[in-house]
């Protein structure tokens, strides 16, 4: 699959290829669509060859937060969330959004960067936040308690790469990219047709910025 077409902020639709669109890719486009605050002008899809890849812009640190928090009435027991993108793409800051709506908190949130993993087990799923960018071998992986994670609680993985050949296929995949010379970041969102179809449910997010 090609990578998804990036757009502009504040770009229009019309740059995105036109395809055919079943029932279901019309309303995932609309709910991508309505993902906005109200403050926000850009285009949060586009539509790559016949499968959707919804793109979001994300032009301050709130929109981030919003994402995490709207993706986080989606997610069940036994989900795998992976975060790719630089150093400072965001992945943290949409882990911490996400963290606090599962949690009822406000408190911040960080990542584990030294303990490789954090774990919230007041909450049933469990919560596991794992940032693998220090991992200096993948023998260790199951001492951080990795097959518990994926047994029963739902996963926040940072720097998956590190980890690839031990994730599940189902699985949602977010790549965060920061668009040169700004501090707008853009998340690509992919997965399989069940996480395509709970994409299709994702609230607006001004009341999940509320």
């Amino acid at each position: 699959m090609r990578s998804p077409q990036k757009m502009g902020h504040g770009g229009s639709s019309a740059a995105c290829p036109q395809v055919p669109r079943s029932a279901r890719r019309q309303r995932l486009r609309r709910s991508i669509a309505a993902l906005r605050l109200p403050e926000y002008n850009g285009v949060w899809s586009c539509w790559i060859s016949d499968t959707p890849v919804p793109t979001v812009d994300l032009p301050t640190e709130a929109d981030t937060l919003a994402l995490g928090r709207a993706l986080a009435g989606l997610a069940r027991a036994r989900d795998v969330i992976t975060l790719s993108g630089a150093l400072g793409a965001g992945k943290t800051v949409l882990a911490r959004g996400f963290l606090q709506a599962r949690l009822g908190t406000t408190a911040d949130i960080t990542s584990p960067t030294f303990t490789l993993v954090h774990v919230y087990d007041s909450t049933v799923p469990s919560l596991w936040h794992f940032d693998l960018y220090r991992l200096e071998n993948q023998d260790e992986i199951q001492e951080l308690g990795l097959d518990e994670a994926l047994a029963g609680g739902i996963s926040l993985i940072e720097w998956p790469d590190r980890a690839m050949d031990w994730l599940p296929p189902t699985r949602l995949e977010i790549s965060l990219d920061v668009h040169d010379g700004s501090e707008v970041r853009t998340a690509a969102l992919s997965g399989d047709e069940e996480w395509m179809a709970r994409l299709g449910t994702l609230p607006d997010l001004r009341e999940t910025a509320q």
